[in-house]
């Protein structure tokens, strides 16, 4: 398995068949940048796809951002449309339930060494699932991943070709995320074929196993000067006072021997044997130390990802990352109580006020007397109360002539 990204606008205009000695020559193409598709493709040494994944660059998932698709496909969604721990882990859960491995057939999945196929949670699923993960070294995968050395190359040129097709039958239409899958679609059903799938495997020597396939040159270091190494090593041995020149002392104190050696080698009596200028003594050095860098990740290697060790650092890793977020989460829980504490203790009179006011009315609702009977306020009410608007005493109703209909007034306050 491997991921790719598309974009929805073109980034190699196609060739245009023009007259020769024409100066101008135009192609309808889109102005925008273009937004960011990953599409994770996966196959294997017998020709068998299984069907795309997309993840696309959007908070919310919506069905119909999958119209046009291969057959069977899914899709989800991530902040910038880039593959990450929990994309991967929900590919790896489609991954999972199309091909249905079990203890009997166990599954073998390639991949590099991106930091999202070693999220713990995916991890861990895959070996409760029979499914093994296998790294590609680094720095090989344009070699060794199947997807990278036959598939996606056509795949890329069939999809700039759709396109190119589209935004000549649309023009002025602006390529959007719900065209994607349509405009993929037509492109992997022309590129995803058996044989294609088959050469993947079998150029980096997967499958069937080559050990051979790569030789002596694809192994050689960087060329560190135009200057050929034959040419090199004919001029040092062509190089008279071979034993002279490579007199070099291995420590400060044979310095002064080895200066009066190569004093008595140039007063010899034939001088014409040796005419090469002899170099100063050099000083041994130590072992050269590695050089200084600010790379905090460690080398990565090919290995087995579902393994114990893998799994016991990664693990250690989630848990401790999982820790900062809570401690995070934490402090912002814990400084948002201090800002409603501040706020509270800002405005006292105010919830002073609700405090005397609860408090009154609990305390005038135990000293109520009926105006009329003067019978005390008791609980549970037996009869109904009704209050003057006025003068906000209470009363029986039964014991007032109130009628019903608008305000309550009292003997008192409407004389």
């Amino acid at each position: 398995m491997d991921e790719t990204g598309v974009k929805s606008s073109t980034s190699r205009p196609p060739k245009v068949l023009s007259i020769k000695g024409k100066r101008q020559v135009g192609v309808v193409s889109s102005a925008e940048r273009g937004q960011l598709t990953t599409v994770i493709c996966c196959c294997n040494a017998a020709g068998t796809y299984v069907p795309p994944f997309f993840i696309f660059a959007r908070k919310r998932m919506q069905e119909r951002l999958l119209d046009g698709a291969p057959p069977g496909s899914q899709a989800t969604v991530s902040d910038n449309g880039w593959v990450n721990g929990e994309a991967f882990l929900n590919w790896l859960q489609f991954f999972a339930d199309t091909v249905r491995p079990n203890e009997n057939r166990k599954i073998l999945l390639l991949l590099d060494n991106h930091e999202s196929h070693k999220c713990y949670p995916a991890l861990e699923f895959a070996s409760k699932n029979n499914i093994i993960f296998l790294s590609f070294a680094p720095h090989t995968t344009d070699r060794m991943q199947p997807l990278d050395v036959a598939v996606y190359g056509p795949l890329k040129k069939y999809f700039e070709q759709e396109i190119n097709t589209f935004q000549k039958s649309h023009p002025g239409r602006i390529v959007n995320q719900y065209d994607m899958a349509k405009l993929f679609g037509g492109a992997y059903v022309k590129s995803a074929s058996v044989q294609i799938a088959v050469n993947g495997f079998k150029k980096p020597g997967i499958w069937p196993y080559d050990p051979n396939v790569f030789g002596d040159e694809d192994y050689a270091p960087s060329t560190m000067t135009d200057r050929p190494l034959n040419e090199a090593q004919s001029s040092l041995d062509d190089t008279p006072c071979n034993s002279a020149s490579s007199v070099v002392p291995h420590s400060p104190t044979d310095l002064v021997s080895t200066q009066n050696l190569m004093t008595d080698l140039s007063t010899k009596e034939n001088p014409e044997q040796c005419t090469t200028p002899i170099p100063d003594p050099i000083l041994e050095q130590g072992p050269l130390q590695a050089p200084k860098t600010n790379r905090k990740n460690k080398r990565q290697k090919s290995e087995i990802l579902t393994s114990t060790p893998v799994k016991a650092e990664q693990a250690a890793k989630y848990i401790k990352v999982n820790k900062k977020k809570t401690n995070i989460s934490e402090l912002a829980s814990s400084s948002k109580i201090k800002k409603n504490k501040i706020k509270k203790t800002e405005l006292p009179g105010h919830s002073q006020t609700k405090r005397t006011k609860t408090s009154s009315k609990a305390k005038t609702k135990a000293d109520l007397f009926c105006l009329v009977c003067a019978e005390k306020y008791t609980e549970p009410l037996v009869e109904d109360w009704i209050q003057c608007s006025q003068c906000q005493h209470w009363a029986h109703e039964n014991c007032t002539s109130y009628a019903g209909v608008g305000s309550y007034f009292c003997d008192e306050c409407e004389d």
